[in-house]
């Protein structure tokens, strides 16, 4: 929410470019459930072409129907190039109307060709179940369009598709009412279906597959069948694709963290997990759609994944990690709790995520004064030199909304709206002032601790304007971060763009 004039922990960079330019996050940050800028691209695929990704994806109008595929690229995961559309209605006949789902896209080493497979349907319904290739010999088209068809005469709906080591190709896709899951290998080409190699956890209804290898190791992750609303991710390992799959192990939590798997693409030595938040989970138009990035942590046949906020890409050094210290609203549903906080609101209070002065931000209401509200979210301990960044507004000063540091349930600093001004707490009971503050006024607070003094310097809007300010109470490291509404007063307090590091 950087409305406010100085930003000193976030530097956008904008890309100028004859073709239209997507920036979505600070260089080195993408920040998750978001549109990523507006990217349109759902269900999409990433592969890399020299030192760039392509993202391809599904561009769909207020009623869901097709309009495109769309590519972007970039150099770097963070800063999204439009480079148009790979596949328009314009491409066929049959494109005219309809619905293009999952589109992916492989790269063929030996006609040097980029081949696209999808799930084709009529517009109306679902019931073609067919798939869908097109082809083109630049990764951003436009790609010929070959037809649809059902693949062996089998149902096909979602899809995704793979390429050994060997360069051989494999399609993957939902069969027989989205019960079984059929592997087929693919034609030197790429372009049609050689054989039919197996079909997997038959009757399961297993959907969203991604497929990918590690070494010698395949692995194939896969939702369960719930429409739009997001389900438990399970995957599965095999050393060969015709043969030997285990069976399905839970991946991330139980609604994969309110997403569904797109696919999983190599970003240097380790793997990454692009999944979509379907708007359609909550009433909303494919376009509305959000998505995540996830580094997977794979240690021989177990895939581990865990939610952040933010993730740290350095694509140009091939890696890509948590960012377990950076905390923004930006991609939670307006008027929802925030994502993986602890929340409290008894009666009279409120807790939510709303669009505030042009962004969201979240937002903590009291109108009594029998009770308060507070949210929490914990983080990997730090020691030593700690900074804090937060972003804040009081609708009404001097009401006691607090800004609490913690090491487990141990308070280390306690920062509180006094009626003196923005202060904090030494011991139990005094007050020390860092500045006076106005109500509906943005603010931009940096704690500098050091747990080895146990002093901190405050600054306000970039200034400092306290130094070796002691701490309320001895901790050792900080690992929790909490807000709450003054007990005894009424007031609305909003808070964004949290940085610990």
């Amino acid at each position: 929410m950087l409305k406010r004039s100085v930003a000193f922990f976030l530097i956008v960079f904008v890309i100028f470019a004859a073709t239209p330019a997507v920036t979505f996050a600070a260089i080195g940050i993408i920040n998750n459930g978001t549109s990523f800028g507006g990217v349109q691209a759902h269900g999409g695929s990433i592969i890399k072409v020299g030192d760039t990704y392509y993202w391809y994806g599904e561009n769909r109008d207020a009623s869901n129907l097709f309009v495109s595929v769309k590519v972007y690229s970039s150099t770097d995961l963070v800063n999204w190039t439009d480079r148009g559309a790979a596949l328009s209605k314009s491409s066929a006949a049959e494109l005219n109307s309809c619905n293009i789902e999952r589109p992916k896209v492989m790269y063929n080493a030996s006609t040097n060709q980029y081949v696209m497979w999808m799930h084709y349907e009529n517009g109306r319904d679902y019931s073609l179940a067919r798939a869908a290739v097109a082809y083109s010999s630049s990764p951003t088209g436009p790609f010929t369009y070959t037809g649809s068809f059902r693949p062996n005469n089998n149902m096909s709906r979602d899809c995704t598709t793979f390429v050994d080591s060997d360069g051989t190709g494999y399609f993957i896709s939902a069969a027989n009412e989205n019960a079984d899951l059929i592997v087929y290998r693919l034609s030197s080409d790429y372009k049609s279906i050689a054989s039919q190699v197996v079909t997997l956890w038959p009757g399961q209804k297993r959907e969203a597959p991604c497929m990918f290898k590690k070494e010698d190791t395949y692995y194939l992750i896969t939702s369960g069948c719930t429409g739009w609303s997001p389900n438990q991710q399970k995957y599965a390992t095999s050393k060969a694709i015709s043969s030997g799959w285990t069976g399905l192990t839970n991946l991330g939590d139980a609604t994969c963290y309110d997403s569904q798997g797109a696919c999983v693409f190599p970003v240097g030595s380790g793997f990454v997990f692009l999944a979509d938040r379907w708007a359609g989970a909550w009433g909303g138009k494919v376009s509305d759609s959000s998505y995540l990035m996830l580094p997977l942590i794979i240690n021989g046949s177990s895939v581990t994944m865990n939610y952040t906020d933010t993730v740290k890409a350095a694509a140009e050094f091939g890696a890509i990690a948590n960012d377990y210290h950076t905390y923004t609203f930006g991609g939670i549903l307006t008027n929802a709790d925030p994502y993986q906080w602890t929340v409290s609101q008894p009666e009279a209070t409120n807790i939510q995520v709303l669009s505030i002065d042009g962004d969201k931000a979240l937002q903590l209401s009291d109108t009594t004064t029998s009770n308060y509200c507070y949210a929490v979210k914990d983080f990997p301990a730090k020691s030593g030199s700690v900074t804090f960044d937060i972003s804040f507004k009081y609708e009404n000063p001097g009401r006691w909304d607090r800004i609490r540091l913690y090491s487990g349930n141990s308070i280390g600093i306690d920062i509180i709206n006094f009626e003196q001004g923005l202060g904090w707490l030494t011991g139990t009971s005094t007050r020390n002032i860092i500045q006076t503050v106005s109500g509906n006024t943005w603010y931009q607070l940096r704690i500098v601790a050091d747990t080895a003094t146990q002093k901190f310097d405050a600054y306000i809007d970039g200034v400092k304007i306290k130094a070796g300010c002691s701490f309320t109470g001895t901790v050792t490291q900080f690992d929790r971060i909490a807000f709450d509404s003054g007990k005894g007063f009424a007031n609305t307090a909003a808070y964004d763009d949290i940085s610990i590091r």
